[in-house]
């Protein structure tokens, strides 16, 4: 059974799926924009200045923790694991 966490604890290296985004319609259609959508694969890069740096797609983009507290991802695996298969 898959654990499903914030992506905020996921550690710099790794993939996860996103499996739910929560808070106000606002800012989930923002998010949709920038291509997080249930189902997207995210990787996490790192974190800097408050701010939680992860890859969706082909692009980087800067999140602050509490957004990234709001949407919840399947546990991550490290990116060089998932590579490998």
């Amino acid at each position: 059974m898959e654990r499903v966490i914030p992506l905020l604890l996921v550690r710099p290296g790794y993939m996860s799926v996103i499996k739910k985004i929560g808070g106000m319609d606002e800012m989930k259609k923002r998010l949709e924009t920038m291509g997080l959508v249930i189902g997207s694969s995210v990787t996490v890069f790192s974190e800097f200045e408050g701010n939680l740096i992860i890859g969706v797609k082909d692009s980087r983009l800067g999140i602050s923790m509490e957004t990234a507290g709001r949407i919840m991802v399947c546990e991550g695996r490290p990116c060089a694991e998932i590579a490998s298969k």
